[in-house]
């Protein structure tokens, strides 16, 4: 209730009218003034200076409420700070980022908290979250190069810095490196989108990603990426994505004139010099590996 100290005045000086306690019967304060009435007549206080009494009866009274209302309270906090602590450890322990990645001349295997799963081709890199489980949408954000076997669910999205991929369940492959974004769909469809364009690719397509839009879709013949092979193929690729290519997948740094021009054809991961044969000679490229496994093209 709240507290009134004329009205308290008036009790203790017997001046409060009729209609003033009919007010306090009515809003239930009476009962609860006339039960502070019978402690304040239990205490030894001076006749002449009831009035004193009684307000230190109050301070008592407002004291205990203080203390009760802590007794309350602190159950609650202490249960909020619990409550509080296990959200975070939920949020640490099943929330948090994981970030996944295939070293040069390496393929990394991934299964997602869905059960779907992903083999990131060599120097590539997936991140995503404990929690894509239970959520919407499903959301990773790759790097490179990965096949992704999509489980049937809500929707999975693939986000990279060119575009997104987005699907329900189907099973698909994602190139983002250089200036591109290159996807090809084996099962069901998915959902290619530039950021200001958008295209579906169904089983058996591909496309590409440029800076000038989305090319259409063409036919494929491949039921899979050729890198889960061991070989990597390109048509009509910048001759510098290559050589790219094959330091990923060799692990080795590759020194290089200024080339230009475009490449169409294949290499091994498992023999360098076969694989520099198979690129340079259609380019009339001479090549030497240095004695630290590195390699030096010249015209």
């Amino acid at each position: 209730m709240a507290y009134d100290e004329n009205i308290y005045a008036k009790i203790v000086s017997g001046e409060l009218s009729e209609s003033e306690i009919d007010r306090l019967r009515t809003s239930g304060e009476w009962d609860e003034i006339q039960e502070i009435l019978e402690v304040a007549d239990t205490l030894e206080l001076p006749s002449h200076n009831k009035q004193v009494g009684y307000e230190k009866l109050l301070k008592k009274r407002n004291d205990r409420s203080s203390r009760t209302l802590l007794k309350v309270l602190r159950p609650m906090v202490l249960g909020l700070a619990a409550l509080l602590v296990c959200v975070l450890g939920y949020l640490f322990l099943f929330d948090s980022t994981v970030e996944i990645a295939a070293s040069n001349g390496e393929t990394a295997n991934v299964i997602l908290p869905d059960n779907s799963t992903v083999v990131l081709n060599a120097g590539s890199k997936l991140t995503y979250s404990k929690s894509n489980k239970r959520n919407k949408k499903r959301v990773v954000e790759l790097i490179g190069e990965g096949l992704f076997k999509v489980q049937t669910g809500n929707t999975f999205i693939v986000e990279t810095d060119k575009g997104r991929v987005e699907v329900l369940g189907t099973e698909f492959n994602v190139r983002t490196w250089s200036d591109r974004l290159e996807v090809e769909c084996y099962e069901g469809s998915v959902l290619v989108d530039s950021g200001e364009e958008s295209v579906v690719i169904k089983k058996g397509q591909g496309v590409f990603v440029i800076s000038d839009g989305i090319n259409s879709p063409r036919e494929i013949e491949n039921s899979g990426p050729f890198w889960k092979d061991g070989v990597s193929r390109f048509q009509n690729i910048p001759i510098k994505e290559v050589f790219s290519e094959l330091e990923r997948q060799y692990n080795m740094h590759v020194t290089l004139p200024n080339l230009n021009g475009n490449f169409n054809g294949r290499f091994g991961h498992d023999n360098l010099k076969v694989a520099l044969e198979d690129i340079c000679l259609p380019l009339n490229l001479s090549f030497t590996i240095t004695e630290d496994k590195n390699v030096i093209i010249s015209e």
